[in-house]
């Protein structure tokens, strides 16, 4: 029985037996490239024609197994075997691709030249042999390649030199084929992340734990957005000792293509020095295989990092990034993975335009294989990148020997068949239009030609910002992302927080108020419930100025930070770095931020937008902090719900519920916690709380002299005058209206709140309170212990209050 297959259209190809036989070893699995293993193989490697993902089955077989897909998840767990030739039927015509029949002209890496695709006339010939192979067979029918893990055996990869895994073969490998994966509108909700859908790292934990995947703007690298699965249980040995291999997908190696073939035809690599890398092989980490429906021909390309991690830690001066005993939480720069595969010059240009996708599913795909060594616990200085300048101290030949080779892909483990989709900037619409980014019914890409240019990100440097069209000005100054759901579970499960709905409605009203240009929604609903969503709230919306993401990614440990398994909140930390690498590069300023922090303009400022044109105009700044504490809920405003949660009353804004803080402003104490509103094209990593990299701290010391700054190893971003904290008298402050749970105001809050400050807000009058030693009470005889701030009091809840009444009248 063929399971999982994802249809991309009623489409070409029968495929027909070459020789009737079978292999015993696949009898119920399909390979890589979708097509079922008992009835097509190649000898040891997939044949060419095969590697465009034209497969077949009848459509009813497909109908009936879509609807079985749709009450299940099912996924085939088996052996892949030795391969052996197919025969294809195209356009009535029998064609035999025997193995490594011209494999080496079929297979081309980024040292080739291009064919001539890459131009900007090639969109409509790629697009006419979509439509030729797609409408090649009416009575045909293909599907797209199945999204699969392959896993490899455990090996002991701590040995030194490292040992060869040339022995293995495809028949040593097991695979996983996902099934689900099937909408490019809704790719993010789909991937296999959550335990129940075994991601492939819990496979093989040389697998990257892939959160988001998707092109640039240009069309020439495919971004990717992983999470370091080894941090999620830092208080469980096994589970340290079985995910170590995840270190060393943050870590580069050099590696350089020998000349020579693998016996089955195709490029061998072999690890080397950083002095005998290729050029694009010095800082790298993944072999990047692309294939399409629209050739016969894959491409392999050698992945690169926006930054690099080792690095960073130096600046940080830390020892090291990684910890055999997994003790290295604190470097949350390790937490989320970012790496780029470059897309082959032929590909470019139907991916920028998007018309590589048909009927929401892909025709390009990429398969992403890790290149396997121990994960380094030495000090990084040890081994940086010649552009550092800075000499190793490791020898290469000690970690892997004079003459380590990769075993060929097919024998490797790997993750096969990554749909690739359109960029974020080819807006994804359905019937609910541009602002919802999940599954919907019909998928319309812009066309770019007739849509202003958007600037892509920053080149490697960080310096320039080369966009489209570098004449026409970003899209958006300021953009906000949130990660939020429909209720969500506090630190340590200690409580179910049901106000998901209503506070995003206020936030994003209240941020349209304030000047933001878009609003972007991590929909984090569905880690709890597949009914729920938040998409009733963002269809309130215009779709030019609130989009919302499927993004049903569970948090792989909820515990508190101060226990010894620490808490790593997965999904958030992927969302902040999709938000930055996907829809940075279409604004000047982005912010990531909750929707329970709300940042007003005060002083002379109306509008947040205005007050960043002044800081662009005076300063050279490119971070600004805002400053975080716990507002308190007037106590007047607020209503008990059934259970005994404390919820403002209905008819007043979380905003004015919460306007009562600590202090007057300017705060004199905060959380280290903090948020920022930074430039994209300068934060390079940026952490929750934290701008973490920055094009400034990639530098080396002699590209920092030569650029006219004091080089210090130990960067810090308000000391190399990049980052400044927000002036909260004359510019804007952030109040914190985090919700109180049932478990923080205890039992006898009533006598508590008479006795001493408690947390609910009883606010002193205007201008009172400021010095006072004793306590003071209200006339309930309340102590008072909070301060409303007058100007958002006075101007921006009547506003939210005016804006929110108009979105209930549509």
């Amino acid at each position: 029985m063929i399971v999982g297959i994802a249809v991309v259209n009623m489409i070409i190809l029968q495929r027909a037996l070459s020789d009737g036989s079978s292999d015993d070893n696949n009898h119920n699995g399909m390979d890589e490239y979708g097509s079922n293993p008992s009835n097509a193989h190649t000898q040891g490697k997939q044949n060419v024609v095969a590697s465009s993902g034209i497969v077949g089955s009848t459509i009813n077989q497909q109908n009936k197994q879509k609807q079985q897909n749709n009450q299940s998840q099912q996924q085939l767990l088996r052996p892949v075997g030795e391969n052996k030739p197919n025969q294809l039927l195209k356009n009535g015509i029998e064609t035999v691709d025997t193995a490594n029949q011209n494999r080496n002209k079929s297979i081309k890496s980024n040292h080739d030249k291009s064919n001539g695709n890459g131009g900007n006339d090639s969109v409509e010939a790629d697009a006419k042999k979509i439509e030729l192979r797609l409408n090649a067979n009416d009575a045909g029918n293909v599907h797209a390649p199945i999204l699969t893990a392959y896993a490899e055996p455990t090996f002991d990869y701590m040995a030194k030199p490292l040992p060869s895994r040339l022995h293995l073969t495809p028949g040593s490998l097991t695979s996983v084929e996902y099934s689900q994966v099937n909408s490019c509108s809704n790719l993010s909700g789909q991937f296999p992340i959550n335990d129940e859908d075994s991601p492939p790292v819990e496979l093989d934990p040389f697998l990257p734990w892939i959160h988001d995947v998707f092109p640039n703007a240009q069309g020439d690298k495919i971004h990717f957005v992983a999470q370091h699965r080894r941090r999620c249980h830092v208080g469980k040995p096994d589970w340290l000792e079985r995910f170590m291999p995840q270190g060393s997908l943050f870590q580069h190696v050099p590696i350089k293509r020998t000349g020579k073939t693998n016996a089955d035809g195709t490029t061998q690599y072999q690890l080397t020095s950083h002095e005998e890398a290729d050029d694009d092989g010095i800082m790298t980490r993944f072999i990047c295989r692309f294939h399409s429906i629209t050739s016969d021909e894959i491409y392999e390309t050698l992945s690169v990092f926006p930054h690099d991690y080792d690095y960073t830690t130096f600046r940080k001066g830390y020892p090291a990034t990684f910890t055999e005993a997994g003790k290295d939480v604190h470097m949350v720069w390790s937490s989320q993975l970012a790496f780029d595969c470059p897309v082959p010059e032929a590909l470019q240009t139907i991916i920028k335009s998007g018309h590589g996708v048909v009927d929401d599913y892909a025709t390009v795909f990429l398969d992403l294989v890790p290149i396997r060594t121990a994960t380094r616990f030495n000090a990084p200085k040890e081994f940086l990148a010649p552009k550092f300048n800075i000499p190793n101290s490791i020898k290469t030949t000690d970690m892997w020997g004079d003459d380590y080779i990769l075993p060929p892909i097919e024998s490797s483990g790997r993750i096969a068949n990554i749909p690739i989709c359109q960029p974020p900037s080819l807006a994804v619409v359905g019937s609910g239009g541009e602002k919802d980014i999940d599954a919907t019914n019909e998928v319309v890409t812009k066309d770019p030609a007739k849509e202003p240019a958007v600037d892509a990100e920053a080149v490697e440097t960080g310096v320039t910002v080369v966009g489209l069209n570098e004449n026409e000005k970003k899209p958006h100054e300021l953009v906000a992302c949130t990660w939020a759901s429909t209720n969500f579970l506090t630190r340590q499960n200690a409580a179910n927080v049901k106000d998901g709905d209503r506070r995003l409605k206020e936030w994003i009203q209240h941020n349209l108020n304030v000047g933001f240009d878009h609003v972007y929604v991590y929909d984090n609903s569905g880690a709890f419930s597949k009914e729920n969503s938040l998409k009733p709230v963002t269809d309130l919306f215009p779709p030019d100025k609130v989009t919302r993401i499927d993004w049903p990614a569970q948090i792989c440990n909820n515990n508190l930070a101060r226990v010894t398994d620490k808490g790593e909140r997965s999904s958030q930390y992927a969302a902040d770095a999709s938000c930055r690498i996907r829809y940075g590069p279409q604004t000047k300023w982005l912010s990531f931020i909750d929707t329970d922090e709300y940042i007003v303009p005060v002083g002379k400022y109306d509008s947040l937008k205005s007050l960043f044109r002044d800081i662009e105009e005076k300063e050279d700044k490119k971070i600004i902090n805002f400053y975080s504490a716990r507002a308190k809920p007037h106590f007047k405003h607020i209503e008990f719900m059934k259970d005994g949660a404390p919820m403002p009353k209905a008819d007043v804004p979380f905003l004015e519920a919460y306007n009562c803080e600590k202090e007057p402003p300017p705060k004199t104490f905060w959380m280290p916690a903090e948020k920022q509103i930074y430039r994209p094209d300068y934060v390079l990593h940026h952490f929750i709380h934290y701008p973490t990299v920055s094009t400034q701290s990639m530098m080396s010391e002699k590209e920092t002299k030569e650029a006219g700054v004091t080089w210090r190893q130990r960067h810090n971003e308000e000391r190399m005058g990049s980052a400044r904290w927000i002036d909260e008298l004359t510019e804007a402050t952030m109040i914190h209206t985090k919700a109180v749970t049932i478990a923080e105001i205890g039992t006898g809050w009533e006598k508590k709140c008479k006795l001493q400050s408690c947390h609910f807000g009883f606010a002193f009058p205007e201008g009172e309170g400021l010095g006072e030693k004793k306590k003071q009470k209200d006339s309930d005889g309340n102590v008072m212990n909070c301060y409303p701030n007058p100007t958002v009091a006075k101007k921006w809840v009547p506003k939210l209050r005016e804006e929110l009444a108009k979105l209930e009248a549509r």
